[in-house]
């Protein structure tokens, strides 16, 4: 009896991880890191909005950052941070480049072979 409960209780646990996995969506929640070996990615702001890789548009609410289509919400605890960037002073410099748009209807993807780099 206490083996039943047990294969039941680790496939109740697997279930809701399964399925958790299958529908959550990830967020954006993005934390600044001071160097570029401390971050996952390296990011550089360009001023060019063709030549970014990414339209990211800063929300307010983590709430709002849900899914990897560029609504980012900066956290400045590093373990609540889904991931963390550097910024860098140089295009060349960097892995992703981003351009800071005005609407969340105009955050998206340019270049989706770089969509990989900000996923968990």
């Amino acid at each position: 009896m206490v083996l039943v409960k047990m294969k039941l209780k680790k496939l109740v646990l697997f279930l809701f991880g399964f399925l958790g996995g299958l529908f959550s969506v990830s967020g954006q929640v993005i934390q600044s890191v001071g160097s570029a070996q401390a971050a996952q990615v390296t990011v550089f702001i360009t001023d060019d909005a063709q030549q970014a890789d990414l339209h990211v548009f800063r929300v307010d609410y983590k709430k709002d950052s849900k899914g990897n289509r560029g609504h980012w919400y900066f956290q400045d605890a590093l373990t609540y941070a889904d991931v963390k960037v550097y910024f860098t002073d140089t295009a060349a410099a960097a892995e992703l480049l981003i351009y800071f748009v005005d609407s969340p209807t105009q955050a998206r993807w340019l270049n989706r072979k770089k969509k990989q780099l900000l996923e968990k």
